[in-house]
């Protein structure tokens, strides 16, 4: 009864965290004349909305370079950033340049971004309902541009990619809002079955040696194991970044789903058998025996488990891979994929302490890894897998 409750709680839990983190933070770019009556129109209705906002006058240089830029790469995609009735060559005739043209009929330029991502473009749309449709456009595969004349998609990847470049949102960094989706799928890895087996057996026969031994065959077996994870992610992370843009969401999503509903299969059977090759695990219960002594076998069991054991529970470390390859900030990739493998020990650290500073708790893990409510462990999991993804690919 105990179990079944920790397991709704935790739905319940990771339900609202990524709801939250589903109600993206919206921040809107406005270029425009500051006397003009379409920049006040657009800057009113955002004011009355309470939309985070930021106005950059046509009047200073800086400015005025974004913009033109902006508009010349809607125009190369194929957006009339001029209306198709206008005579260019008659205002051409009468002395005006193409700068002078973008200015009279490209403003106000409104540029709606998503944590971070650009989703929506309004080329001098200062119409409230039109603009209410460019802030409330959901993400899609490319960007929508609004215009008085018609509606356009951006799916060129590189030119969106530009646009974002030039466009500074700040406050609104994409990495920033993938925090929270991060640390709860490496939550969801940790509650690793396999993992939690071989780790307990190991930490439990290091104990028959004293606890000094097990606290230094647990730590190394701890750093071995995130060094390995975070290789194998750099890895992966290579190859989940060749799958096109407006494809991964569909392909991390689906993938992740086979591999919640494989977990919970696995959690409601009568007897609990580890997603892992039968010679895997031999591999880990030949180490097991020889690790407990020495903690430099422990390290190379640790390196050689991230490795063999990601099949048992690696959906949440694909998906999370997945919203990485979108940061294109290799630093700020690199950080959160650093976070997510700090976060998936942490539970092994505090096994770790609690095995050692207890031996009741040792005695009560014992016997809690050798009964049926260890099925609650994947079954756990893959329910809260299961969610995270059907939020990812419902919103």
């Amino acid at each position: 009864m105990n179990g079944k409750a920790v397991l709704v709680a935790l739905t319940l839990i990771m339900v609202i965290v990524m709801r939250v983190y589903a109600e993206e933070p919206v921040r809107v770019l406005v270029y425009g004349l500051p006397s003009s009556a379409g920049s006040e129109s657009v800057l009113s209705l955002l004011s009355d909305r309470r939309v985070d906002f930021a106005f950059y006058e046509l009047n200073e240089t800086d400015n005025v370079k974004v913009f033109s830029r902006i508009v010349d790469i809607l125009w190369l995609s194929g957006v009339e950033v001029i209306p198709p009735g206008v005579c260019l060559e008659c205002y051409m005739a009468e002395g005006y340049g193409w700068e002078d043209l973008k200015l009279m009929f490209a403003t106000p330029l409104t540029l709606v971004f998503r944590s971070g991502r650009l989703t929506s473009i309004a080329v001098a749309v200062s119409d409230a309902k039109m603009l209410n449709a460019a802030i409330t456009w959901s993400p899609q595969p490319g960007v929508k541009v609004f215009t008085n004349h018609g509606e356009y998609v951006l799916r060129d990847e590189s030119l969106i990619r530009g646009v974002e470049r030039l466009a500074p949102v700040e406050g609104c960094s994409l990495a920033l809002g993938l925090i929270v989706p991060i640390v709860s799928l490496a939550v969801i890895d940790s509650i690793n079955p396999c993992t939690f087996i071989f780790y307990t057996a190991l930490l439990l026969l290091a104990l028959g040696l004293g606890r000094a031994r097990a606290l230094a065959v647990g730590a190394s077996f701890i750093i071995a194991v995130s060094v390995g994870y975070y290789i194998l992610g750099l890895g992966l992370l290579r190859f989940v970044s060749i799958i096109p843009y407006e494809y991964l969401k569909y392909a991390v999503g689906f993938l992740g789903l086979a591999s919640a509903l494989d977990s919970i299969v696995r959690g409601v059977r009568r007897e609990f058998k580890p997603r892992t090759p039968r010679s895997v695990r031999r591999l880990m219960s030949f180490f097991v025996e020889r690790a407990y002594a020495s903690p430099l076998v422990s390290t190379t069991f640790g390196l050689i488990a991230s490795f063999t054991l990601l099949p048992c529970s690696g959906g949440p470390y694909v998906l999370g891979l997945g919203l990485l390859s979108t940061v294109e900030d290799a630093v700020q990739r690199y950080a959160l994929l650093l976070i997510y493998n700090l976060v998936f020990v942490t539970p092994l650290l505090i096994i770790l302490t609690a095995l050692t500073a207890s031996s009741r708790i040792a005695d009560k893990v014992e016997l809690f890894r050798g009964s049926e409510k260890v099925k609650i462990v994947p079954l756990t999991g893959g329910m809260l897998l299961a969610t995270a993804c059907l939020i990812l690919l419902l919103t």
